[in-house]
This record gives C-alpha cells, sequence and structure tokens, in this order.
C-alpha cells in the first residue's frame, strides 16, 4: 500500500460526552482532545496516522460543539475544509459512517473505507500500517473488516460483534447506554444477571406489607360531603401505624413489630413471576394494631373490612432506596428499594437523570447511593435489618443511635 492509495478513505471520528474522564474531561472537552499523549492528543495521533496510510483522503467527521479543537488540529495536519464534517447533533457511530461511505463512493465507486475512532492509543506506526493493509486486502473478499481486540472477559463497556464459525459478522451489540436495575422487590433477582460482569448480590430483603380498607363509613361520607375535602391523615407514631381516608372508608395501615419477611429462605423461593398477585392474609399479625386504632378512631370500628392487601416492598437494610452506580459493574446504574415510591418518585427521577446524562448529581446522594453498602451486607445481615427497619418505620431516630440488629458484621 502507497501512503496515497487510490481506494482508501480515512475517516477519524471524534466526539465523546466527557464523562469518561470527568472531571478531567468534559462534554465540551472531551477525551479525544486532552493531551493525554505527552503534548499531543489522542485525535492529534489520529490524524497523524490516518494521513500516513491514507494520504490527502482523510477526512474528519466531528461534532459541531467540538470545531474548535478540531480546527486547531487539523490546520497543522492540512486537511481541507471541505473534509471536515460537523454534526449540528449528535449522532452514533453508524450515522458517521453511512456520511463516510457516501463520501467515498461518490469519489471513487471502488472505495475503501476506513473509520478510526479517535480516542485510541497505539504504539507502534509500522504495526498499525501493516494491519490497515492487511484489512484491506480482506476486504477484496467480503464487505466488511473489523479491526478489533479480543476481550478477556464480559463487560458493559463494551460493544460486541456477533461472528459466525467462518468469523464472518452477523450483526453488532452496541454497548449498553446506562444499564438501570429498576426492578423494584424483583430487584435482586436482576442483580443476578450483572455477576459475571462484576455485579454483587443486591442488598435487599422483601418485606411483607399489609394494610386494609373499610367499608363505606356514613359519617366519613357525610363529612366529606360538608365539607368539601378529606379527613386529615393520621400517623401514631408510638403505636406504629397510619390510618387515612380512602373513598368515604379508611385505610389502616400498620408497620408492625412482629412483621415478615418473604422469600428469604430455601423453602420459601422467590417466584418466577408474581405479577399482579398478593400473599395470604394475615390479619392475626395486625390485631393489636387494628385494636389500637379503634380505640383512638371508634368510627373505624363501624365499618367492615371492605378489603385487606398484603403485598411486597423492598427494604435495604437502613430502609433508604438505592440510587446510583451500580457497585462492581461499568455503565450500569440502581433506582429501587423504594419503601414510599410515589412521594420518592420524583426526586429520584430526577436524581437518577442526572446519573444517566451527566454522570455525576447536583447534590450529594451518598446516603442513598448503592455503593454504601460492601461485603459485609450478607443475606444474615439484611434480614436481620430489613425487620429492624420495617417495624420501627415510625420510631424515633435520634442522631447517632445504633439500633442493635445485625451488629459486629
Amino acid at each position: 500500500m502507497g501512503t496515497d492509495s487510490d481506494n482508501l478513505f480515512a475517516f477519524v471520528l471524534a466526539g465523546g460526552s466527557g464523562s469518561r474522564l470527568w472531571p478531567y474531561s468534559t462534554k465540551k472537552h472531551p477525551k479525544p482532545f486532552l493531551p493525554l499523549l505527552a503534548d499531543k492528543t489522542p485525535f492529534d495521533e489520529t490524524v497523524r496516522r490516518a494521513k500516513r496510510v491514507a494520504g490527502r483522503r482523510t477526512y474528519v467527521i466531528a461534532n459541531a460543539e467540538h470545531r474548535e479543537h478540531v480546527e486547531k488540529s487539523v490546520a497543522q495536519n492540512r486537511i481541507p475544509p471541505c473534509q471536515r464534517i460537523y454534526e449540528t447533533d449528535s449522532r452514533n457511530t453508524a450515522f458517521a459512517a453511512a456520511i463516510a461511505t457516501k463520501l467515498a463512493l461518490d469519489s471513487s465507486k471502488d472505495a475503501c473505507v476506513l473509520l478510526l475512532p479517535s480516542d485510541h492509543a497505539i504504539d507502534c506506526d509500522l504495526g498499525f500500517q501493516q494491519t490497515i493493509e492487511q484489512a484491506v486486502r480482506q476486504t477484496l473478499h467480503c464487505d466488511l473488516t473489523l479491526i478489533s481486540i479480543q476481550p478477556e472477559r464480559p463487560d458493559t463497556e463494551f460493544g460486541y460483534v456477533h461472528l459466525s464459525e467462518r468469523q464472518a459478522v452477523l450483526g453488532f451489540h452496541e454497548k449498553p447506554c446506562g444499564l438501570l436495575n429498576a426492578a423494584g422487590y424483583y430487584a435482586a433477582r436482576v442483580g443476578e444477571w450483572f455477576k459475571p460482569y462484576g455485579g454483587r448480590d443486591v442488598p435487599l430483603v422483601v418485606m411483607s406489607h399489609q394494610y386494609f380498607l373499610t367499608e363505606e363509613i356514613d359519617e366519613i361520607k357525610a363529612w366529606t360531603k360538608e365539607n368539601g375535602k378529606k379527613t386529615p391523615m393520621i400517623r401514631d407514631v408510638d403505636s406504629s401505624y397510619y390510618l387515612r381516608q380512602d373513598k368515604n372508608g379508611l385505610n389502616l395501615g400498620p408497620y408492625e413489630r412482629n412483621c415478615k419477611a418473604h422469600w428469604v429462605t430455601a423453602d420459601d423461593p422467590m417466584p418466577h413471576d408474581f405479577s399482579f398477585q398478593l400473599y395470604p392474609d394475615d390479619l392475626d399479625r395486625l390485631e393489636w394494631y387494628i385494636e389500637d386504632a379503634m380505640a383512638r378512631v371508634p368510627v373505624l370500628a363501624t365499618g367492615g373490612v371492605g378489603r385487606n392487601i398484603n403485598g411486597p416492598i423492598p427494604y435495604a437494610p437502613d430502609g433508604l432506596p438505592m440510587i446510583g452506580p451500580m457497585p462492581g459493574v461499568k455503565n450500569a446504574f440502581e433506582a429501587h428499594s423504594f419503601t414510599f415510591g410515589i412521594v420518592q418518585g420524583g426526586g429520584a427521577g430526577k436524581v437518577m437523570a442526572e446519573w444517566l446524562v451527566e454522570g455525576e448529581t447536583e447534590m450529594d446522594m451518598w446516603s442513598v447511593d448503592p455503593r454504601r453498602y460492601t461485603d459485609y451486607a450478607d443475606h444474615d445481615y439484611c434480614h436481620a435489618k430489613a425487620l429492624e427497619t420495617y417495624g420501627h418505620e415510625y420510631g424515633m431516630h435520634f442522631p447517632h443511635k445504633m439500633w442493635p440488629a445485625g451488629r459486629n458484621k
């Protein structure tokens, strides 16, 4: 191959979100434009290598937001303005490949297109040139040749190529764009899928939360009609329950000390599918709380039990949700273990969007960061703490108070 092959067109691709080496890299100054290679940037070196194998048929495709960085480099490498393509909107590599193919074929019907990402460090110029020459020869027998690295392990930082037995390219699997485990009380099961990629056992336990709805109560209905609003909500932190109006009846929901976790033993495995299902009623567990609430609000005793709901609710050991990066797995996040989902939903959505889009949050979110738990949070610890946390949901949490369950781990 000569230094200016008639058929080889090299396209240097430059861009990025700037999150990989943050805070050193930023959205406006991503990794390809950082002087990581002595006084040169990866982009500078990629353009130089491209010129070495394609000569005057070297092009650049970049985001318009990075025009200043590109112009500074390509001026030194003498790439004509007509061979500098700027995208006004961020696109993926497939879009850039389509532009490159169109431009090359417009110049030569026998064009061979070389796409070069500009975020690599390659020490051996001779080895690079020999590899490109081999790839060009390979394209005489197929439409597409990939120059890639054989991965040593599964990793969510990689995209993957699906090959046939004869090493023909059958398809591509893009690098995941922010995988998110938001599986609620199934988050531990979903977490198992990430173990081959460096994940861990998700530290949560599924608790049984019961509340019951009364039938219509005449006094509640009359008061609501007269006042045009619902009755105030009652939260008894000493007895540990809430009591609020539901339609024209009442909803009583205790956080009982004699609480129960599900799917924590071998003889009670988590089912494959529990959607739209509930646990069997267990009102005996709530008897004391029901009687206490009836003593405080006697009208509660006049309404029969319309329906009892006994369903799953995920609990982290401290009762707080897990929102943020997944420990041990790159490019993956968690948003689960919400015990008060509707109340927490808006803020959780905002924070999760910041993690996914910006790679950081506006506020310090360590109290809900999944990485706050390490190896000490094993199954026994999580079970003991979940029972304690649930049973004291309305307890007084004084500063620096050390709750006894799960200690000495």
